[in-house]
């Protein structure tokens, strides 16, 4: 069903690999990435939004701003984090509409929980708030790759959290998945309680294939079995963060995963597998993989 090319975005270039190449970008392919590092509370975040254009050969750069310094008059002391954004269009619906996590935390990490936020995007290009959050995560509870998709006529919205205890072994890994109902006035409703897919501590000492970093996420039906898979991009082998993986949890039934993971690629692409998302980018009917390679813009998903 797939064909597995990944795109280094911050790159802008193919990977090297056996099999892995690229028929060409598809012309108006949008990708957008969040900015972690230079946001503040005082003068909002970010979203660069890059379109390709054939004509060109190149992307061009578009900053959208994605959080004022206060929404509802509460002041947000914290960042946007990378990998906590996913977008999408819902059905029967025109506007685009994102999930982004915000944190309330005090530092880098957040100390006060982190919320889960449902926008979309208005005739003024601002993400206006659609709802109340969502949710809010524990405490020191750090979420990293989202994902909304569907299954069947559910929508599904899944994430991967990371505790932000101290200590080189401290990196959990917990993913998530929770059901939603799509409103008529395009709000969420979420439907019994979150699922716990695959969980796990981050092997800070060891080497591939080792327990890596999850922070990558995207869910797709990737092996055509009809049922959808979650692909996971890791990170944080041995010492440094230079070597990485995508690899495939497979859903086994409606709320069972399997408890191994499938190897998918391997490499060594800079930063890591900070993002993953899948997409048709070149327009021939087939979806690709799609990974980050960076840190300031770590994150992307194309529509």
């Amino acid at each position: 069903m797939f064909r597995k090319f990944l795109f280094a975005f911050m790159a802008l270039v193919c990977l090297a690999g056996t099999g892995i190449c690229q028929d060409g970008v598809k012309n108006g392919l949008k990708v957008w990435t969040t900015d972690w590092d230079n946001g503040s509370p005082d003068t909002g975040y970010e979203i660069y939004q890059w379109t390709y254009d054939e004509r060109e050969m190149g992307y061009f750069l578009e900053k959208q701003l994605v959080i004022p310094p206060e929404i509802a008059g509460e002041p947000y002391a914290a960042n946007v984090y990378d990998m906590g954004m996913d977008m999408i269009m819902f059905r029967g619906r025109t506007d685009l509409s994102a999930i982004l996590t915000v944190s309330k935390g005090s530092g880098h990490f957040p100390s006060l929980g982190t919320e889960f936020q449902h926008r979309r995007l208005n005739a003024d290009s601002e993400w206006e708030l659609v709802q109340p959050p969502l949710f809010t995560t524990p405490a020191d509870i750090s979420p990293l790759g989202v994902d909304i998709y569907y299954d069947g006529d559910e929508i599904h919205i899944a994430w991967v959290e990371d505790n932000d205890a101290a200590g080189p072994h401290s990196m959990m890994c917990d993913i998530f998945d929770q059901a939603y109902t799509l409103n008529v006035d395009g709000t969420l409703t979420a439907q019994g309680e979150k699922k716990l897919v695959f969980s796990r501590r981050l092997d800070w000492g060891g080497k591939y294939p080792n327990n890596g970093g999850i922070t990558g996420l995207t869910v797709c039906d990737f092996d055509g079995d009809g049922d959808m898979d979650f692909i996971v991009g890791e990170m944080f082998y041995g010492d440094s963060p230079a070597s990485c993986a995508i690899q495939m949890i497979e859903r086994l039934s409606a709320n069972q995963w399997a408890t191994s993971l499938k190897e998918l690629w391997v490499g060594t692409p800079g930063h890591g597998a900070e993002g993953v998302c899948h997409a048709d980018i070149d327009g021939d009917n087939t979806l690709d993989l799609i990974m980050t390679s960076g840190h300031s813009n770590a994150w992307s998903v194309v529509v």
